[in-house]
């Protein structure tokens, strides 16, 4: 028995074939439940939403890469062990 599909890019093939069934069948399928047309439409829509989501993937990993290092690790570390070296020496 089929199945539904679950994985993104199975679901995007099913509707390739979903679209190009009725298109190139249309003696077979002379008024689709759904019109091929509309399948199309959607697709597209999809790849547009798609796309924007990568770039602000993309663009949010750079401001996080770009956050990580203006987090003063190197000056934080070198403060943190001088005070604790100084530390150390009063408790002595």
């Amino acid at each position: 028995m089929a199945r539904f599909p679950k994985k993104e890019a199975e679901i995007v093939a099913l509707a390739e074939q979903l679209l190009r069934g009725p298109l190139d069948n249309n003696p077979i399928y002379p008024q689709p439940p759904v019109h091929p047309i509309l399948i199309r439409i959607k697709s597209m829509i999809y790849s547009a939403r798609r796309d924007n989501f990568i770039a602000k993937q993309a663009a949010a990993e750079q401001a996080i890469a770009a956050k990580n290092e203006s987090l003063l690790r190197t000056p934080l570390r070198y403060l943190c062990q001088t005070v604790l070296v100084e530390y150390r020496k009063n408790q002595a």
